[in-house]
């Protein structure tokens, strides 16, 4: 997840300072470095859960109860972890975030959408078949960005919108969650369909995609047929699976999907 590294500073005294003058800038270094932790501001975190179904809640979500905010008015840390406790395997979900900011005296609301999703494509899916979320297992999402350079963040809540399983049921309230995840998903597709395309064109030859696959390759979004930055997002996931496979398992590896016709089959 996070790698810490660990700074040691060296001082170095001369022997013409004064004793008393070591002890004074020393002292005052101290109540500098305590005056700026406490200073630092600690953001409250506020976390809603999903309607209970009995006496438990299906899909857990537990966070941070408060994230320090550093001096680019960016949280640090703000980390939340999404437990399974229902029956099914899980197979996707979104998160939404609501920020209040104060700007110029003003508070406002901003909303934003983090996806999870261990499908998002079926090859993909035959890869990996087992990163579903198993009953009564856990789910670490990385650090949820949150960064307003213009404004001072009082308070963030954060809850699930959206869960999908692998018998492809759903619950949640469903504001967009799943709009999102369908639209990564047919950026995928799309992109798949268009490595395929090219794959054809060049004589079945891998070389010819080679170029494609390149770090520096930026997507063409208009002959992908890319309508929104969801379907983007999916269209350079695939990509960095079709890249990560060619450099794990070569020519072979990669072709292997070629064959199949995208599936709406999401389990």
């Amino acid at each position: 997840m996070a790698s810490i590294s660990t700074y040691k500073i060296t001082f170095r005294f001369f022997m013409l300072v004064l004793i008393s003058m070591s002890l004074w800038n020393f002292s005052g270094k101290s109540g500098t470095a305590q005056d700026s932790t406490q200073s630092k501001k600690l953001v409250p975190i506020e976390v809603k859960q999903m309607d209970s179904v009995g006496q438990l809640v299906p899909v857990e979500l537990n966070c941070n109860t408060t994230v320090e905010l550093n001096e680019s008015n960016a949280l640090e840390g703000l980390s939340c972890v999404i437990k399974n406790n229902t029956n099914k395997y899980l197979t996707a979900g979104t998160i939404y975030t609501s920020t209040t900011l104060e700007k110029e005296g003003k508070l406002h609301v901003v909303s934003s959408y983090d996806t999870f999703d261990t499908f998002l494509h079926a090859d993909f899916r035959e890869d990996h078949r087992n990163n579903l979320i198993p009953p009564g297992g856990n789910y670490r999402l990385g650090e949820l960005p949150a960064s307003y350079d213009d404004a001072l963040i009082q308070g963030v809540t954060v809850q699930i919108d959206y869960v999908e399983f692998s018998d492809s049921t759903a619950i949640g309230a469903n504001r967009g969650g799943s709009r999102i995840i369908n639209d990564i998903r047919e950026g995928a597709a799309k992109y798949k369909d268009w490595l395929v395309k090219k794959y054809n064109q060049g004589g079945g030859s891998v070389d010819s995609l080679l170029p494609l696959l390149d770090d520096d390759q930026s997507l063409p979004l208009e002959e992908l047929g890319i309508i929104n930055a969801n379907q983007e997002r999916g269209a350079i996931l695939y990509l960095k699976y079709a890249r990560r496979t060619y450099k794990t398992k070569g020519a072979e590896g990669l072709t292997k999907h070629f064959k199949r016709t995208n599936s709406p089959v999401r389990n």
